[in-house]
């Protein structure tokens, strides 16, 4: 089984008994050209943070929920490997923006501490913290896995970052980023993203989890063009 979640509007979870959910590819009559790549990843992208070469000539932008169990799936097995092959070799942005899924209680805290990292490590402390967060559930396995503000902190806490803690904590404990992700809600709702993940390569959309070979294969056409 493999979870498939919708954001109608903005969101609720559908389950999908399938191996492999829909995806969208261009077709060879609508090649993104150069020319409208760039406007489209910066809307897409807004001020999120991004991992890899700024100048790359792909952009991936990955809408997620850090408590979304598919997103879990991307992140632990396509996105090592993007990372590995692409983005490592300055060959891909990869950006991340946030978004929520309301039954989901951990949603907007697992954003928070990871943006209020940012503030004090740039983009770097983002990527640390999240990459922690969804660590920390594939320790706890599980379908969907619940996990507190108790729990967040000592992780961070105890994760070793080069952090000044007191800080990060009044920043989480405040919800001093809250507006962020509400401003990634509604980047979501304009483009009409209507499920988790959705990870765009220079503007095509690859929706839910995918084989690494469908990133792949976005990735190379877009390298070619």
């Amino acid at each position: 089984m493999k979870k498939y979640i919708i954001i109608p509007g903005i969101l609720a979870v559908l389950i999908v008994a399938s191996a492999i959910v829909a995806i969208t590819l261009p077709s060879k009559e609508s090649k993104t050209t150069s020319n409208t790549v760039l406007p489209i990843n910066n809307e897409l992208a807004g001020n999120a943070p991004f991992i890899g070469n700024d100048t790359a000539p792909v952009v991936m932008i990955d809408f997620s929920d850090p408590q979304c169990p598919s997103c879990r799936e991307f992140h632990d097995y396509d996105y090592p490997i993007i990372k590995q092959n692409y983005i490592d070799k300055g060959l891909v942005k990869f950006v991340t923006v946030n978004v929520i899924l309301p039954q989901d209680p951990a949603s907007i805290p697992s954003f928070m501490a990871a943006s209020c990292a940012r503030r004090q490590l740039n983009d770097s402390g983002f990527f640390n913290v999240e990459d922690l967060i969804y660590e920390k559930q594939h320790e706890m396995r599980g379908n969907v896995i619940y996990f507190n503000n108790s729990l967040i902190k000592d992780w961070v806490k105890n994760a070793g970052f080069s952090i000044n803690y007191s800080e990060w904590e009044n920043c989480f404990d405040t919800n001093a980023t809250r507006s962020i992700i509400m401003d990634n809600q509604q980047r979501a709702a304009s483009h009409s993203i209507n499920s988790l993940p959705t990870v765009f390569v220079n503007g095509v959309p690859i929706v839910g989890f995918q084989p690494y070979s469908i990133y792949k294969a976005q990735i190379d056409a877009a390298l070619k063009q």
